[in-house]
């Protein structure tokens, strides 16, 4: 009988007032095959189940590991930066030292030089008194020696001039010694500079030091984060792979039972339909009682045979028993006739055949799973009806009581 709307009002008013019954018949009508097919067909369903199965953290994991694979080159890219920097203050530093040994040589030699000149300053002071006394002593003898005198007086013109040589001599060192003093004041007030530059470079140094160790403080701990999180994405890739798994045989067999389902569903259309497709005639399912009994009056008169029956040639197995004017198909069906069918279709009719009922194998299908299984057939006299693919076997038995 049908079922109405008011029945189904009925059933819905049922379930309020039985809470208790409304979990049974969820659990009759959620069936795994019925829940993936809504899980199939709904997307907006599929994304909630895979956040509530695998958690919030676990749909947040690519954008976590993006961030953290992006201010890891941010800081391979300022630890770079630093080590260029690094580099460049050695290089600065090592300038300095030499350019301070080349000055430190320079004053030693300054200081040697001048030292030299003092010398010569302290000859030449005692060569002039000693100058002086032999003038004076040539003045006493001037009288007695006028000879000597115009050769001394000659001599004391030459020392004169060179006297005054020597005078301007003396005023450019003292100019240049005055220029010295000057230089290496500037000299030691740029030594000055220079110490105090190293000293705050030495402390710029120190910190960088520091702040390099923390740096690498922080690397290391990013490591041992980054191995962490390594091991966990192993694990997650690990779930993963077991649920696709599993997924996959879940739908392998969801693809077998559907084809099951869709054989059946063939199967029961063929039933049906038989009369129309045989043009008359009786039969069915040996499921059916009068089929039953028309198999067991063929078998019982030969019970030799009976005894030795197997599965693939039992014609209580057969999907679809049909007879007209005394001649019997023994029918295999199948969406894909393949070459089991076949062959089950041919000694299920041989059983029947040496029971001593007049019968013939035929397979009934869509289409040929391989073209083999129809040459098989051929070679077997088995006759089919699949797709729009008829043997003449099939015309003669559907003519049959025109």
């Amino acid at each position: 009988m049908p079922i109405t709307i008011e029945d189904l009002n009925d059933l819905k008013r049922l379930l309020e007032e039985h809470p208790d019954w409304q979990e049974t018949l969820a659990r009759a009508l959620l069936t795994p095959k019925t829940l993936l097919k809504i899980f199939k067909s709904d997307p907006e369903l599929q994304a909630i189940l895979r956040a509530v199965i695998l958690g919030e953290e676990f749909l947040e994991l690519p954008a976590l590991t993006r961030e953290a694979i992006q201010r890891l080159g941010a800081l391979e890219s300022v630890t770079g930066d630093l080590v260029q920097r690094t580099g460049a203050l050695e290089e600065t530093s090592r300038d300095t030292v030499q350019r301070l040994g080349a000055l430190e040589e320079t004053s030693r030699d300054t200081v040697r030089r001048l030292g030299a000149l003092e010398e010569t300053s302290r000859d030449t002071v005692q060569r002039l008194g000693a100058l002086e006394e032999t003038s004076r002593d040539t003045v006493q003898r001037l009288g007695a020696l006028e000879e000597t005198s115009r050769d001394t007086v000659q001599r004391l013109g030459a020392l004169e001039e060179t006297s005054r040589d020597t005078v301007q001599r003396l005023g450019a060192l003292e100019e240049t010694s005055r220029d010295t003093v000057q230089r290496l004041g500037a000299l030691e007030e740029t030594s000055r500079d220079t110490v105090q530059r190293l000293g705050a470079l030495e402390e710029t140094s120190r910190d960088t030091v520091q702040r390099l160790g923390a740096l690498e403080e922080t690397s290391r701990d990013t490591v041992r984060r980054l191995g962490a999180l390594e091991a966990e994405v192993r694990d997650l890739k690990e779930t993963s792979r077991q649920t696709i798994e599993r997924l996959d045989r879940l739908e392998a067999s969801h693809r077998g039972l559907e084809g099951r389902l869709a054989g059946e569903q063939y199967e029961k259309r063929i039933l049906r339909s038989a009369w129309r497709l045989f043009n008359g005639g009786d039969g069915g399912s040996p499921e059916d009682r009068a089929v039953a009994e028309r198999l067991r009056e063929w078998l019982s008169a030969n019970r030799a045979l009976v005894a030795r029956i197997h599965e693939e040639d039992d014609p209580y197995l057969s999907d679809l028993i049909w007879w007209k004017e005394g001649r019997v198909a023994v029918v295999e069906v199948s969406l894909k006739v393949n070459g089991v069918d076949v062959q089950r279709a041919h000694a299920r009719a041989q059983t029947l055949r040496e029971a001593g009922a007049d019968a013939f194998p035929l397979v009934i299908g869509n289409e040929w799973a391989h073209p083999e299984s129809r040459d098989l057939a051929e070679q077997l006299q088995v006759a089919w009806k699949v797709g729009d693919d008829i043997s003449q076997g099939y015309i003669n038995f559907r003519r049959m009581g025109d």
